[in-house]
């Protein structure tokens, strides 16, 4: 989905103050009759005409389209997004890429495609990107000043991200001021929504940059978390560390609701230079732990999601030449709850083969080049898991050596399939996160009758 080479300096010509209204009645017209898809290009120019109302068009039909089996016009409406280029309409291409992660793949995988495509024409990284479109709604920092009846406020985003308002007393209104005018309402009202969107989008990729150990240097990252209302509300709501450039932990730090940072002394401190990241639990002593724990519990501060209390599993010694591990073969689980936690958990479903038998579920980080696979040995199939599932041997390939897709046979049998990462070279944090996934299995095993009493 693109527009015609010839098209596109037209479209650049168009004065894109006027061009909505066409662009909405030409999707309209386009959608309300059948959306045929030989002319799906109506939907390219719909989208690089349109506004803001044009992008929720588009992302409504995503839906509507991956929800009606039409998956293919699904994918070509997401491509259309990523032509409109708002940032509101990347956001929405960027939570297309996760929503369907795991159901309508393809969907997915044409929202990542489309994602990169757009990061790669701007000549930055999906990273890179996908923290720019994160709006500052024209707050000045943390706030966005006005007045009303003669008064002055301070409009900021709160703990729990919702727009609240500061008066002159610095008393904190949950509602917006009665006397402010009712242009000024309804753009706080649709930056409302608008919060609402990113947190649907951040909260999950955050979580991601947890488990891979992203980095910031630490000017962007200053930038980026203690200069955006939004962000600020997740910098102070999880526990971060300062790196050296051997990717070595040198400190821990939290934010507080004041923008001072204390370390794990609790003592103030200043950023110095090195690379900032989330600290996954697996890094840390037992001490930390359990001092951050009792700081955000007395600074009454819940975690964004899962941080300090994610069940962690270090390698063991004697994991560290397996290519294959067999440790839960044969943990049983019901069907219908097995499948519901590992798309929950971010696994996809793998082969399927004979009599659409699910032979395989797997996760992966494309970013790490690995991805994690487990064999699935009970008796569920595509749309049957009235039966138990069971796990089989769990295993790292390189990043799409493995091939997954119907009536497919490329799940590595023997351990000297070549596509096989020795535990040895695969990060702690990532074999934590895989074995912890499966060891709720075990710790659930179906298997284990309750003793009667």
């Amino acid at each position: 989905m693109k527009p015609d080479a010839e098209a596109r300096p037209l479209i650049a010509l168009i004065d894109q103050d006027r061009s909505p209204a066409f662009a909405n009645a030409l999707l309209h017209s386009y959608f309300d009759n059948g959306a045929d898809p030989k002319f799906k290009g109506w939907m390219v120019l719909g989208a690089m005409l349109g506004g803001p109302a044009e992008t929720d068009l588009l992302k409504a039909n995503v839906n509507q389209w991956a929800e009606a089996n039409r998956g293919k016009m699904a994918e070509h409406a997401v491509q259309a997004l990523a032509l409109v280029g708002s940032n509101k309409a990347l956001r929405a291409v960027e939570f297309f890429s996760r929503k369907y992660r795991n159901k309508n793949k393809n969907i997915g995988a044409a929202a990542t495609e489309a994602f990169g495509i757009a990061a790669e024409t701007m000549g930055i990284s999906a990273y890179e990107l996908a923290d720019s479109i994160v709006p500052d709604f024209d707050f000045s920092g943390l706030f966005r000043e006005f007045e009303a009846g003669g008064e002055s406020f301070r409009a900021f985003v709160d703990t729990d991200f919702k727009l609240a308002f500061l008066n002159d007393d610095n008393r904190v209104l949950k509602t917006v001021p009665k006397a402010t005018t009712a242009d000024l309402k309804d753009e706080f009202k649709e930056i409302g929504k608008e919060i609402r969107d990113i947190v649907k989008s951040q909260s999950g990729r955050l979580e991601q940059y947890l488990v891979i150990q992203r980095k910031w240097d630490t000017d962007k990252w200053d930038a980026f978390f203690r200069g955006n209302s939004v962000m600020f509300t997740y910098a102070i709501r999880l526990v971060w560390g300062i790196y050296n450039t051997d990717k070595q932990l040198i400190s821990t730090f939290r934010c507080l609701e004041d923008q001072t940072l204390v370390d794990d002394n609790g003592d103030e401190m200043e950023l110095s230079d090195g690379r900032i990241g989330m600290v996954h639990p697996l890094s840390l002593t037992a001490e930390q732990i359990a001092f951050w724990r009792e700081n955000l519990a007395d600074s009454d501060v819940t975690p964004i999601f899962p941080q300090l209390d994610r069940p962690t599993v270090p390698m063991p010694e004697t994991a560290r030449n397996l290519k294959r591990d067999h440790q839960f073969a044969g943990v049983e689980h019901g069907g219908y709850a097995f499948v519901s936690r590992m798309e929950k958990t971010g696994w996809a479903r793998g082969s399927v083969q004979d009599a659409g038998y699910i032979a395989s579920f797997y996760k992966e980080f494309t970013d790490l080049g690995i991805t994690a696979i487990v064999l699935q040995e009970g008796n569920i199939c595509v749309g049957y898991y009235d039966e138990n599932a069971a796990l089989g041997p769990v295993m790292f390939v390189k990043n799409r050596s493995v091939q997954f897709g119907s009536c497919t046979y490329d799940d590595p049998a023997k351990d000297t399939d070549p596509r096989l990462i020795p535990f040895a070279n695969v990060p702690p944090i990532i074999y934590s996160e895989i074995m912890a996934d499966l060891t709720y299995f075990r710790d659930n095993d179906t298997r284990k009758t309750p003793v009667n009493g």
